[in-house]
């Protein structure tokens, strides 16, 4: 039985996922996905992490929303990107939190440059 390094394993590994990633992410419809998908999924901690941080349940923030808590819960889910929340439900939520909400606009030069 030959020798086992689970070392030299976790190395090859990640020799192995650094390959994949760059010949995945080198398709440039496949990076627009990642990158849309990657912004969902920051949104969606950033919603949970504020209202977490307000002290205030999905219930609590539902109701002061007129909405439901599956909805709330669907804005903050990490897993489903079923729809986009619009501008104004971002709003809205942010200001049921006592936060307001501000964008940011990068140029994409800065983007590339960054990775």
């Amino acid at each position: 039985m030959a020798n086992f390094s689970l070392e030299k394993a976790r190395a090859r590994s990640k020799v192995f996922n650094e390959a994949l990633e760059n010949e995945i992410m080198s398709d440039p419809e496949t990076r627009s996905l990642y990158e849309r998908r990657r912004r969902e999924i920051e949104l969606a901690i950033a919603l949970r992490e504020v209202r977490e941080k307000a002290h205030v349940t999905q219930e609590d923030l539902a109701t002061r929303l007129h909405t439901t808590k599956s909805a709330i819960s669907r804005l903050e889910s990490c897993s489903t990107a079923r729809h986009t929340p619009s501008l104004d439900t971002l709003l809205k939520y942010a200001h049921a939190l006592g936060y307001d909400l501000t964008f940011k606009l990068t140029p994409l030069n800065h983007l590339i440059h960054a990775e």
